[in-house]
């Protein structure tokens, strides 16, 4: 488990992203559970070593934003 002060604000936002996703969903008379999959992708800042660093380079090396 990753341990981070930021940790409890991520999920009271995706509690709150599940609970209008299910209003959502009851208002246009579709069922409410279970709601269909979701992704999250968090990422942290850390400079030039941090996750979006690394992540961008991977996704460079792998031809992400070639035409």
């Amino acid at each position: 488990m990753v341990h981070s002060e930021a940790m409890p604000e991520l999920v009271a936002e995706a509690m709150d992203s599940m609970r209008k996703g299910k209003a959502y969903r009851q208002e246009q008379g579709q069922e409410v559970d279970p709601l269909p999959p979701s992704s999250f992708l968090a990422l942290s800042g850390g400079g030039d070593d941090g996750a979006f660093g690394a992540g961008l380079t991977v996704w460079l090396e792998q031809g992400g934003g070639s035409t």
